[in-house]
Protein backbone atom coordinates (compact mmCIF):
# COMPACT_ATOMS: atom_id res chain seq x y z
CA UNK A 1 0.00 0.00 0.00
CA UNK A 2 1.09 3.58 -0.51
CA UNK A 3 1.23 5.95 2.45
CA UNK A 4 -1.87 7.76 1.23
CA UNK A 5 -3.82 4.53 0.79
CA UNK A 6 -2.67 3.26 4.19
CA UNK A 7 -3.69 6.40 6.10
CA UNK A 8 -7.11 6.69 4.48
CA UNK A 9 -7.80 2.98 5.00
CA UNK A 10 -6.95 3.25 8.70
CA UNK A 11 -9.26 6.24 9.06
CA UNK A 12 -12.08 4.25 7.40
CA UNK A 13 -11.46 1.11 9.45
CA UNK A 14 -10.32 -0.90 6.43
CA UNK A 15 -7.44 -3.44 6.45
CA UNK A 16 -3.89 -2.13 6.01
CA UNK A 17 -0.56 -3.87 5.46
CA UNK A 18 0.86 -2.19 8.57
CA UNK A 19 0.04 0.54 11.05
CA UNK A 20 0.51 3.95 9.45
CA UNK A 21 2.99 6.06 11.37
CA UNK A 22 3.08 9.82 11.27
CA UNK A 23 4.72 12.47 13.43
CA UNK A 24 3.90 16.08 14.14
CA UNK A 25 6.88 17.58 12.30
CA UNK A 26 6.56 21.15 13.54
CA UNK A 27 7.44 24.21 11.51
CA UNK A 28 10.33 25.17 13.78
CA UNK A 29 11.81 21.65 13.69
CA UNK A 30 11.64 21.91 9.91
CA UNK A 31 13.20 25.37 9.89
CA UNK A 32 16.07 24.28 12.15
CA UNK A 33 16.57 20.99 10.28
CA UNK A 34 17.01 22.93 7.03
CA UNK A 35 19.44 25.46 8.53
CA UNK A 36 17.12 28.48 8.39
CA UNK A 37 15.99 30.97 11.01
CA UNK A 38 12.35 31.72 11.68
CA UNK A 39 12.81 35.10 10.03
CA UNK A 40 14.09 33.43 6.84
CA UNK A 41 10.77 31.66 6.40
CA UNK A 42 8.13 33.81 8.10
CA UNK A 43 9.41 37.22 7.02
CA UNK A 44 11.63 36.61 4.01
CA UNK A 45 9.86 33.67 2.31
CA UNK A 46 13.11 31.91 1.46
CA UNK A 47 11.38 28.53 1.08
CA UNK A 48 7.78 27.27 1.12
CA UNK A 49 7.04 25.73 4.51
CA UNK A 50 4.74 23.03 3.12
CA UNK A 51 7.46 21.73 0.81
CA UNK A 52 10.07 21.65 3.57
CA UNK A 53 7.72 19.77 5.90
CA UNK A 54 6.90 17.26 3.16
CA UNK A 55 10.59 16.72 2.45
CA UNK A 56 11.40 16.17 6.14
CA UNK A 57 8.63 13.57 6.39
CA UNK A 58 10.04 11.79 3.34
CA UNK A 59 13.54 12.00 4.81
CA UNK A 60 12.46 9.94 7.82
CA UNK A 61 10.16 7.59 5.89
CA UNK A 62 6.99 8.76 7.62
CA UNK A 63 3.51 8.28 6.23
CA UNK A 64 3.17 11.92 5.37
CA UNK A 65 0.41 14.44 5.84
CA UNK A 66 -0.07 18.15 5.30
CA UNK A 67 -2.80 20.48 6.48
CA UNK A 68 -3.84 23.25 4.11
CA UNK A 69 -6.25 26.06 4.83
CA UNK A 70 -8.64 27.76 2.46
CA UNK A 71 -8.61 31.49 1.88
CA UNK A 72 -11.21 33.98 0.73
CA UNK A 73 -10.96 37.32 -1.12
CA UNK A 74 -10.83 40.40 1.13
CA UNK A 75 -14.11 42.05 2.06
CA UNK A 76 -14.50 45.01 -0.33
CA UNK A 77 -15.54 47.21 2.60
CA UNK A 78 -12.39 46.38 4.57
CA UNK A 79 -8.81 47.53 4.02
CA UNK A 80 -5.80 45.73 5.48
CA UNK A 81 -2.33 47.17 6.01
CA UNK A 82 0.67 46.42 8.19
CA UNK A 83 3.65 48.29 9.60
CA UNK A 84 6.74 47.37 11.59
CA UNK A 85 6.58 48.93 15.06
CA UNK A 86 9.69 47.35 16.60
CA UNK A 87 12.86 45.75 15.29
CA UNK A 88 16.06 44.56 16.96
CA UNK A 89 18.46 41.64 16.59
CA UNK A 90 16.07 39.11 18.15
CA UNK A 91 12.52 40.38 17.62
CA UNK A 92 10.47 42.13 14.96
CA UNK A 93 6.95 43.30 15.81
CA UNK A 94 4.45 43.90 13.01
CA UNK A 95 1.17 45.72 13.57
CA UNK A 96 -1.76 44.72 11.35
CA UNK A 97 -4.55 47.27 10.91
CA UNK A 98 -8.07 46.38 9.79
CA UNK A 99 -9.87 49.48 8.51
CA UNK A 100 -13.67 49.29 8.29
CA UNK A 101 -16.30 51.96 7.56
CA UNK A 102 -17.18 51.89 11.26
CA UNK A 103 -13.68 52.10 12.73
CA UNK A 104 -10.35 50.32 12.90
CA UNK A 105 -9.07 47.21 14.66
CA UNK A 106 -5.42 46.37 15.14
CA UNK A 107 -3.28 43.49 16.34
CA UNK A 108 0.44 42.85 16.73
CA UNK A 109 2.51 39.79 15.89
CA UNK A 110 5.98 39.22 17.33
CA UNK A 111 8.48 37.47 15.08
CA UNK A 112 11.28 36.06 17.22
CA UNK A 113 14.35 35.14 15.25
CA UNK A 114 14.12 31.43 16.00
CA UNK A 115 10.52 30.84 17.09
CA UNK A 116 7.11 30.55 15.50
CA UNK A 117 5.39 33.96 15.20
CA UNK A 118 3.12 34.81 18.13
CA UNK A 119 0.13 37.17 18.31
CA UNK A 120 1.06 39.40 21.23
CA UNK A 121 -1.74 41.96 20.93
CA UNK A 122 -5.20 40.81 19.92
CA UNK A 123 -7.72 42.56 17.65
CA UNK A 124 -10.48 42.69 20.28
CA UNK A 125 -9.66 45.01 23.19
CA UNK A 126 -13.09 46.03 24.44
CA UNK A 127 -16.85 45.76 23.85
CA UNK A 128 -16.81 48.07 20.84
CA UNK A 129 -14.03 46.09 19.19
CA UNK A 130 -15.93 42.87 19.82
CA UNK A 131 -19.07 44.24 18.14
CA UNK A 132 -17.06 45.64 15.21
CA UNK A 133 -15.20 42.36 14.74
CA UNK A 134 -18.48 40.44 14.75
CA UNK A 135 -19.98 42.76 12.14
CA UNK A 136 -17.19 42.41 9.58
CA UNK A 137 -15.73 38.93 10.20
CA UNK A 138 -18.62 36.62 9.40
CA UNK A 139 -19.90 37.95 6.11
CA UNK A 140 -20.50 35.33 3.38
CA UNK A 141 -17.26 34.20 1.74
CA UNK A 142 -16.22 32.09 -1.21
CA UNK A 143 -13.24 29.97 -0.13
CA UNK A 144 -10.60 28.41 -2.33
CA UNK A 145 -7.22 26.67 -2.13
CA UNK A 146 -5.54 27.35 -5.48
CA UNK A 147 -2.29 25.61 -4.43
CA UNK A 148 -3.97 22.27 -3.72
CA UNK A 149 -3.43 20.64 -7.16
CA UNK A 150 0.28 21.53 -7.27
CA UNK A 151 0.87 20.41 -3.68
CA UNK A 152 -1.00 17.15 -4.23
CA UNK A 153 1.07 16.50 -7.37
CA UNK A 154 4.31 17.09 -5.43
CA UNK A 155 3.28 14.76 -2.60
CA UNK A 156 2.05 12.00 -4.91
CA UNK A 157 1.16 8.91 -2.89
CA UNK A 158 3.61 9.75 -0.09
CA UNK A 159 1.12 11.79 1.93
CA UNK A 160 -2.49 12.78 2.48
CA UNK A 161 -3.65 16.37 2.24
CA UNK A 162 -6.02 17.41 4.98
CA UNK A 163 -8.01 20.59 4.75
CA UNK A 164 -7.89 22.38 8.08
CA UNK A 165 -11.19 24.09 8.81
CA UNK A 166 -9.77 25.69 11.94
CA UNK A 167 -11.24 25.80 15.43
CA UNK A 168 -14.94 25.43 16.19
CA UNK A 169 -16.56 28.04 18.47
CA UNK A 170 -15.30 28.26 22.04
CA UNK A 171 -12.76 29.99 24.25
CA UNK A 172 -9.92 28.16 22.45
CA UNK A 173 -10.96 29.91 19.22
CA UNK A 174 -12.01 33.35 20.42
CA UNK A 175 -9.00 33.91 22.68
CA UNK A 176 -6.72 34.03 19.64
CA UNK A 177 -8.45 37.29 18.64
CA UNK A 178 -8.75 38.84 22.11
CA UNK A 179 -6.10 41.10 23.60
CA UNK A 180 -5.13 39.46 26.86
CA UNK A 181 -5.93 35.96 25.58
CA UNK A 182 -7.88 33.66 27.90
CA UNK A 183 -8.31 35.98 30.87
CA UNK A 184 -9.94 38.74 28.86
CA UNK A 185 -11.96 36.25 26.82
CA UNK A 186 -13.59 35.11 30.06
CA UNK A 187 -14.30 38.74 31.02
CA UNK A 188 -15.83 39.44 27.60
CA UNK A 189 -18.06 36.40 27.93
CA UNK A 190 -19.23 37.29 31.44
CA UNK A 191 -19.60 41.04 30.84
CA UNK A 192 -21.18 40.86 27.38
CA UNK A 193 -22.98 37.50 27.13
CA UNK A 194 -25.18 38.65 24.26
CA UNK A 195 -22.12 39.40 22.13
CA UNK A 196 -20.60 36.05 23.03
CA UNK A 197 -23.78 34.24 22.01
CA UNK A 198 -23.76 36.20 18.75
CA UNK A 199 -20.16 35.10 18.20
CA UNK A 200 -21.06 31.42 18.74
CA UNK A 201 -24.02 31.63 16.36
CA UNK A 202 -22.14 33.44 13.59
CA UNK A 203 -18.99 31.32 13.97
CA UNK A 204 -21.08 28.14 13.76
CA UNK A 205 -22.78 29.20 10.51
CA UNK A 206 -19.57 30.42 8.93
CA UNK A 207 -17.73 27.23 9.94
CA UNK A 208 -20.28 25.00 8.27
CA UNK A 209 -20.17 27.09 5.11
CA UNK A 210 -16.40 26.78 5.03
CA UNK A 211 -16.55 23.02 5.58
CA UNK A 212 -19.07 22.57 2.76
CA UNK A 213 -16.82 24.47 0.39
CA UNK A 214 -13.68 22.61 1.50
CA UNK A 215 -15.37 19.26 0.91
CA UNK A 216 -15.97 20.35 -2.68
CA UNK A 217 -12.27 21.18 -3.11
CA UNK A 218 -11.29 17.52 -2.85
CA UNK A 219 -9.14 17.30 0.28
CA UNK A 220 -8.45 13.78 1.53
CA UNK A 221 -10.16 14.67 4.80
CA UNK A 222 -11.21 17.71 6.80
CA UNK A 223 -9.50 18.46 10.11
CA UNK A 224 -11.11 20.42 12.93
CA UNK A 225 -8.16 21.86 14.85
CA UNK A 226 -9.19 22.60 18.43
CA UNK A 227 -6.03 23.01 20.50
CA UNK A 228 -6.84 23.11 24.20
CA UNK A 229 -10.61 22.89 23.68
CA UNK A 230 -11.15 21.46 27.18
CA UNK A 231 -8.05 22.81 28.90
CA UNK A 232 -9.12 26.38 28.10
CA UNK A 233 -12.75 25.97 29.22
CA UNK A 234 -14.52 22.89 30.63
CA UNK A 235 -16.60 19.90 29.48
CA UNK A 236 -19.91 21.74 29.99
CA UNK A 237 -18.84 24.64 27.75
CA UNK A 238 -17.54 22.15 25.19
CA UNK A 239 -20.94 20.52 24.98
CA UNK A 240 -22.78 23.84 24.76
CA UNK A 241 -20.57 25.84 22.40
CA UNK A 242 -18.27 23.47 20.50
CA UNK A 243 -19.90 20.05 20.12
CA UNK A 244 -22.88 21.26 18.01
CA UNK A 245 -20.49 22.52 15.33
CA UNK A 246 -18.45 19.30 15.37
CA UNK A 247 -21.67 17.32 15.02
CA UNK A 248 -22.98 19.36 12.11
CA UNK A 249 -19.62 19.58 10.31
CA UNK A 250 -18.87 15.87 10.61
CA UNK A 251 -22.37 15.07 9.34
CA UNK A 252 -21.85 17.28 6.28
CA UNK A 253 -18.52 15.58 5.58
CA UNK A 254 -19.88 12.05 6.09
CA UNK A 255 -22.88 12.68 3.84
CA UNK A 256 -20.50 13.83 1.10
CA UNK A 257 -18.50 10.61 1.42
CA UNK A 258 -15.54 12.32 3.08
CA UNK A 259 -13.54 11.82 6.25
CA UNK A 260 -13.16 14.08 9.26
CA UNK A 261 -10.64 14.34 12.07
CA UNK A 262 -10.69 16.25 15.36
CA UNK A 263 -7.55 17.60 17.01
CA UNK A 264 -7.79 18.32 20.72
CA UNK A 265 -4.55 18.46 22.70
CA UNK A 266 -4.61 18.48 26.49
CA UNK A 267 -7.52 16.82 28.34
CA UNK A 268 -9.72 15.19 25.71
CA UNK A 269 -11.43 12.17 27.24
CA UNK A 270 -14.89 13.74 27.10
CA UNK A 271 -14.21 14.86 23.51
CA UNK A 272 -13.30 11.32 22.44
CA UNK A 273 -16.45 9.93 24.07
CA UNK A 274 -18.66 12.57 22.47
CA UNK A 275 -17.09 12.09 19.04
CA UNK A 276 -17.67 8.35 19.29
CA UNK A 277 -21.21 8.48 20.68
CA UNK A 278 -22.69 11.62 19.13
CA UNK A 279 -20.89 12.59 15.91
CA UNK A 280 -19.74 11.27 12.53
CA UNK A 281 -16.07 12.02 13.24
CA UNK A 282 -13.71 9.37 11.83
CA UNK A 283 -10.42 10.09 13.60
CA UNK A 284 -9.11 11.93 16.66
CA UNK A 285 -5.66 13.01 17.79
CA UNK A 286 -3.33 13.25 19.74
CA UNK A 287 -5.00 11.61 22.82
CA UNK A 288 -2.51 12.89 25.37
CA UNK A 289 -1.89 11.02 28.58
CA UNK A 290 -1.26 12.54 32.02
CA UNK A 291 0.07 14.97 33.07
CA UNK A 292 -0.82 17.07 30.00
CA UNK A 293 -3.94 15.09 29.16
CA UNK A 294 -6.38 12.60 30.65
CA UNK A 295 -6.41 9.83 28.04
CA UNK A 296 -5.33 6.20 28.22
CA UNK A 297 -4.67 4.64 24.84
CA UNK A 298 -5.56 1.05 25.91
CA UNK A 299 -8.82 2.25 27.50
CA UNK A 300 -9.77 4.40 24.53
CA UNK A 301 -9.09 1.51 22.17
CA UNK A 302 -11.30 -0.78 24.26
CA UNK A 303 -14.16 1.70 24.53
CA UNK A 304 -14.10 3.59 21.24
CA UNK A 305 -11.83 1.80 18.78
CA UNK A 306 -14.76 0.18 17.02
CA UNK A 307 -15.64 3.33 15.03
CA UNK A 308 -12.96 5.90 15.85
CA UNK A 309 -9.46 5.87 14.38
CA UNK A 310 -7.16 6.75 17.28
CA UNK A 311 -4.07 8.75 16.40
CA UNK A 312 -1.37 8.89 19.07
CA UNK A 313 0.46 8.91 21.42
CA UNK A 314 4.26 8.60 21.81
CA UNK A 315 5.44 11.41 24.09
CA UNK A 316 7.16 14.29 22.33
CA UNK A 317 8.95 15.39 25.53
CA UNK A 318 9.73 11.94 26.85
CA UNK A 319 10.91 9.86 25.12
CA UNK A 320 11.28 11.71 21.78
CA UNK A 321 13.07 14.80 23.14
CA UNK A 322 14.64 13.62 26.38
CA UNK A 323 14.83 9.84 25.99
CA UNK A 324 17.16 7.44 24.22
CA UNK A 325 16.48 5.56 20.98
CA UNK A 326 15.87 2.42 23.03
CA UNK A 327 13.27 4.25 25.14
CA UNK A 328 11.61 5.55 21.99
CA UNK A 329 11.32 1.98 20.74
CA UNK A 330 9.77 0.89 24.04
CA UNK A 331 7.08 3.56 23.74
CA UNK A 332 6.32 2.62 20.14
CA UNK A 333 5.83 -0.98 21.29
CA UNK A 334 3.58 0.23 24.12
CA UNK A 335 1.32 2.02 21.63
CA UNK A 336 1.29 -0.88 19.19
CA UNK A 337 0.34 -3.32 21.95
CA UNK A 338 -2.44 -1.00 23.10
CA UNK A 339 -4.07 -0.08 19.80
CA UNK A 340 -2.73 -1.99 16.80
CA UNK A 341 -5.27 -4.83 16.94
CA UNK A 342 -8.16 -4.59 14.45
CA UNK A 343 -6.80 -1.43 12.82
CA UNK A 344 -8.26 2.07 13.14
CA UNK A 345 -4.95 3.21 14.60
CA UNK A 346 -2.27 5.61 13.39
CA UNK A 347 0.94 5.86 15.40
CA UNK A 348 1.61 9.50 16.20
CA UNK A 349 3.19 11.75 18.79
CA UNK A 350 1.18 13.23 21.63
CA UNK A 351 1.82 16.71 20.15
CA UNK A 352 4.14 18.40 17.67
CA UNK A 353 7.81 17.61 18.19
CA UNK A 354 10.29 20.07 19.69
CA UNK A 355 12.77 21.79 17.35
CA UNK A 356 15.51 20.21 19.51
CA UNK A 357 14.31 16.62 19.04
CA UNK A 358 17.35 14.41 18.30
CA UNK A 359 17.42 13.05 14.78
CA UNK A 360 18.43 9.62 16.10
CA UNK A 361 15.23 9.44 18.13
CA UNK A 362 13.09 10.16 15.09
CA UNK A 363 14.94 7.45 13.20
CA UNK A 364 14.35 5.05 16.10
CA UNK A 365 10.65 5.96 16.04
CA UNK A 366 10.35 5.17 12.33
CA UNK A 367 12.43 1.97 12.56
CA UNK A 368 10.35 0.65 15.46
CA UNK A 369 7.09 1.57 13.73
CA UNK A 370 8.11 -0.47 10.68
CA UNK A 371 9.30 -3.38 12.80
CA UNK A 372 6.32 -3.70 15.14
CA UNK A 373 3.52 -2.28 13.00
CA UNK A 374 3.10 -5.08 10.46
CA UNK A 375 -0.13 -7.06 10.33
Amino acid sequence: MTSRERILAAMRGLPTDRVPFQLGVTNMFTVKFNGYTGWDIYLRDKAPMWKMVADVQRRFGLDGYLYLGAGAPPDPDVTYRSETVHSDEEKIVVRSIVQTPDGDLWSETSFMKNETPTITRGLIKNEDDFALWLKYTFRPKRYSCPDLPAIRAYLGEDAVVGGTAGAVPGYHDLMMKVDGKLENTVYLHLDFPELFEEYVEKAHREYLSRVEQMVEMGFDYIEMSNSGMIALSNPEMFRKYSLPTIQAASRIIRQAGGLSEVHCCGPALCVVKACHDETDVDSINPIQEAPMGDCSLPELKRLYGDTLCLKGNVGVIYPLLEGTPAEVEQHVVRCMDAAKENGRFILFGDEGISPMTPVENIKAYADAALRYGKY
